[in-house]
């Protein structure tokens, strides 16, 4: 087959190990550093290993997406009614899907957070897509709970009420927090 490739031993092993499999979905730890789906060049993603691992599967489809850098738990439904199903949990405004992140804040958050700052993609100069902060945009809302300072940073858990792309991020850095290890929207000389 044409659209075959080579999947990377460390992408086969989350795979082979979901942390949950039932008749209608799959949970994979999708570790950081793989897309969720192949674009942009990206030659494949999560998603297409999956369906190139199990040919036999009629129907797999990504029930939400998390940033390439980003680790952590992608729920793939089964059919298309459990995929309907899911979207219509995760868009619910904190209904009974739950999207939850923990990360590194570079500075210190001295109390619970919550950011309402609509959402607009852009591009930088050099073409990279981004999300900025404008009136125009699309609602967005975001908790940030500090959970521990450690050496003028702070661990945090994020609850995200919806789902635009590269949400945390952006409501980090319009806190003048920005993730630790970001390369996007991070501070460089922190980063390093």
């Amino acid at each position: 087959n044409s659209t075959e490739f080579e999947i990377p031993a460390w992408v086969r092993k989350s795979i082979h190990s979901p942390l949950f499999e039932d008749d209608s979905l799959i949970v994979i730890n999708k570790p950081s550093g793989l897309a969720v789906h192949g674009g942009s060049g990206v030659k494949f993603g999560l998603i297409e290993a999956m369906r190139q691992l199990a040919p036999d599967r009629p129907f797999l489809e990504l029930a939400h997406r998390i940033d390439r850098e980003t680790s952590g738990c992608v729920v793939l439904a089964k059919s298309r009614p459990v995929l309907n199903h899911l979207h219509e949990q995760f868009r619910r405004d904190h209904g009974k899907m739950e999207k939850s992140y923990l990360a590194l804040l570079f500075g210190i958050l001295p109390d619970v957070q919550t950011v309402t700052a609509k959402l607009r993609q852009t591009r930088d100069a050099q073409g990279m897509k981004r999300v900025v902060i404008d009136p125009q945009g699309q609602v967005a809302r975001s908790t940030f709970m500090p959970l521990e300072q450690i050496n003028g940073a702070t661990y945090v858990r994020i609850l995200l009420y919806t789902g635009r792309m590269h949400q945390a991020r952006a409501h980090a850095v319009s806190l003048e927090l920005p993730i630790l290890g970001d390369k996007l929207y991070g501070d460089w000389e922190a980063n390093r």
